[in-house]
């Protein structure tokens, strides 16, 4: 695909710099959201992270925090955004191949392109919701990118794609299949015994890349603190370079188009939707004159969407899925703006190349309003709950942690293992307890993993994690337990009783014959500490108000059986912090309920509903509530609507056979 002018100066490394300016000023100064921390973590022991393991980051971001600049997450933080510049880089060089490809030989329209294409990618809330802080989106969007750019600059540069390939063990999953997908579709193209002797060329390079997988087991071997799936055996390396355990966990979401999850890709994909008409202007000229110039990115951005739909959409909540469909979308616009410059220029002059700059730059105006400001405002919700900047460092001594949720997992880790604030506590997974490398640190804790297959079923590991929740429940456990949720392992009816402890927002385990009683002072403590980190009292990023919306959600349910008063002032607060939330809006009724005050029950488990429309427990209540107050009409009807939404739910009927006949209703009304 070597097209001529190769050697002409390209907008590439004036954007990859320009870029890396920028994200190093955005970058988190502290441990982020969700995986950050974990990944973080696991690079700074030389262990082995969740599954793929993800080899090459570790090592980069290893080699990121010996730079003398700040603190450990920032060094971290800014190996990511520095990974992101040179993805935005190559985007930018890319598109300058393909444009003189198509025979756009006019430079400057050439630069505009690249630096449309890179300024729309910076500013979409995906690209830069994993480029502020610690995670694998960004080297693996850069490999990827290699790899088309290596086969738009042909010759030598064409073999990236299968070091690429070679490397996809150390990397995010996405990097391998589409470098894979560009370096068959390019040896497709030379045919015959020219593609034997690519393919052949190819092995060495891929063995070389490949030798990054050795990094597993080197680092399992080690028994790190952080050691995913122990890849001590090639079974086991097999297994977690497969995400097998995941695969087990989630097979239900994947390979199933149905879920609102998909829609949610494509909607966040749309949100480029400036650059559509200059990517269909780029391809109708790229099929006349060269359709290869096109096809590829084409085939690039349906085969990452097809991966964010079909394999992966439990990544699009976090808007962990779409980066490539996402830049390739935005290297077709910037093929077509730089078109569309060169055409103009071409026909009209100077003014037909001054009027498609300004077309060019209103659409790159409307990239940088809509870049999402309340992100990067604020927005360390784990660290301010549950990592060194939270209560951890007022948790009893040689306690135990459960976990539960992303972000506290992560803090706790970070703050463990690299800022070593408590070296006396663990942290633990709460649902990982049943794994052989989470028990090694319980010591004297039976090993049920043991009795499990490599990769147990999810049925077996929740089995086996119980039985040791209730192992440290019990009051034989040695050394106290706490826990970031009230239900440590929801969904199994655990019978380890849990109380609100004094340091919000963990719980601690009751021993036995203890009495569960509210902690008034835990409420107040929680206002102080979100007064003392935010302060203008909200978080701005949605991610930290939903952190803190469910610290008072948590403590509401607590409250709720012996103080409902209480109960009401933390749900309020949580709904405050994060509107969208159902299950905070229901628990609010349940509460208010509680203290006798029906309507505003209504009220909140109509907000519930609205929100929620197929979760049955806020049907089942707003029901409940009014047939409660006496209007048996409106029960009626609200049974009959929650029949439409196709919620099907026990109680419901319960309450259906509880109704009057209809007869009666206005007598009752």
């Amino acid at each position: 695909m070597s097209g001529s002018g190769a050697r002409q100066s390209g907008p590439g490394p004036a954007v990859a710099v320009g870029s890396a300016v920028i994200l190093s000023w955005l970058a988190m100064a502290d441990v982020g959201f969700g995986d950050s921390g974990e990944l973080g973590t696991a690079a700074q022991v030389l262990g082995v992270a969740h599954p793929t393991g993800f080899a090459l980051d570790m090592l980069l971001l290893r080699a990121a925090a010996f730079v003398p600049l700040g603190h450990v997450a920032f060094r971290q933080n800014l190996c990511t955004a520095f990974a992101a510049a040179a993805a935005l880089g190559l985007l930018a060089y890319t598109c300058d191949l393909l444009a003189r490809r198509l025979g756009l030989t006019q430079r400057s329209a050439r630069w505009l392109g690249g630096i449309l294409a890179a300024t729309f990618l910076l500013c979409w809330p995906t690209f830069l919701a994993t480029a502020r802080s610690v995670e694998v989106y960004a080297l693996a969007l850069t490999a990827a990118l290699l790899a088309i750019a290596g086969a738009a600059r042909g010759g030598a540069a064409a073999r990236l794609g299968w070091l690429v390939v070679g490397f996809a063990p150390g990397l995010h999953v996405t990097a391998g299949l589409l470098a894979l997908l560009v370096s068959l579709g390019l040896a497709a193209r030379r045919g015959g015994r020219a593609a034997v002797r690519h393919l052949a060329a190819a092995v060495p390079v891929i063995a070389i890349g490949a030798s990054i997988v050795t990094y597993l087991p080197l680092a399992s071997l080690r028994d790190p603190a952080v050691d995913w799936g122990d890849p001590e055996d090639p079974a086991r390396i097999l297994a977690h370079l497969t995400a097998a355990r995941i695969r087990t966990a989630f097979r239900t979401e994947m390979l199933n188009a149905e879920s609102g999850a998909s829609l949610e890709v494509v909607a966040q994909w749309l949100e480029l939707w400036p650059l559509v008409p200059l990517a269909l202007f780029a391809i109708a000229l790229g099929l006349r004159r060269k359709p290869i110039v096109v096809l590829a990115p084409l085939v690039l951005l349906c085969a990452d969407l097809a991966y964010s739909v079909w394999i992966n959409p439990m990544g699009a909540a976090e808007r962990q899925v779409g980066h490539m469909a996402g830049a390739s979308l935005a290297l077709l616009g910037g093929v077509g703006a730089a078109a569309l410059c060169s055409i103009g220029q071409r026909r009209f002059g100077a003014k037909g190349l001054g009027l498609a700059t300004v077309l060019i730059a209103i659409a790159a105006a409307v990239a940088v309003a809509r870049l999402p400001r309340s992100e990067l405002a604020d927005g360390y919700a784990a660290g301010e709950l549950f990592g060194s900047g939270g209560p951890l460092a007022m948790i009893p001594p040689r306690a135990l942690v459960l976990c539960s949720t992303d972000d506290p997992c992560a803090a706790g880790l970070f703050a463990l293992h690299v800022e070593a604030v408590r070296p006396d506590i663990e942290v633990l997974p709460a649902q990982h307890l049943w794994d052989a490398t989470v028990l090694r640190r319980l010591g004297r804790v039976p090993d049920p993993a043991a009795l499990l297959p490599s990769v147990p079923a999810p049925d077996q590991r929740r089995a086996a994690a119980e039985s040791v929740l209730l192992k440290l429940g019990s009051a034989e456990a040695p050394r106290p337990v706490w826990s970031q949720l009230a239900e440590p392992m929801p969904g199994t009816r655990s019978r380890v009783r849990m109380a609100a402890a004094s340091l919000p927002p963990y719980f601690r385990v009751l021993a036995a014959g203890e009495r569960a009683t509210f902690d008034d002072g835990s409420l107040g403590r929680l206002d102080r500490m979100r007064a003392a980190r935010l302060p203008r009292g909200m978080p701005g990023s949605a991610r930290a108000r939903q952190g803190w919306s469910r610290a008072y959600g948590s403590l509401g349910e607590q409250a709720l059986p012996t103080r409902p008063d209480l109960a009401v002032r933390a749900l309020r607060a949580a709904v405050q912090l994060a509107p969208a939330r159902a299950v905070a809006w229901s628990n609010l009724g349940l509460a208010l309920e509680t203290t006798g005050d029906l309507h505003g029950a209504i009220e909140a488990t109509q907000r519930a509903v609205t929100i929620e429309p197929d979760r049955p427990t806020p049907w089942v209540n707003l029901a409940r509530l009014t047939l409660r107050l006496g209007r048996p009409t409106a029960a009626r009807n609200v049974l009959e609507l929650a029949r439409r939404a196709g919620v099907r739910d026990p109680r419901l009927g319960e309450l259906a056979k509880r109704l009057p006949a209809r007869s009666a209703d206005a007598a009752r009304e």
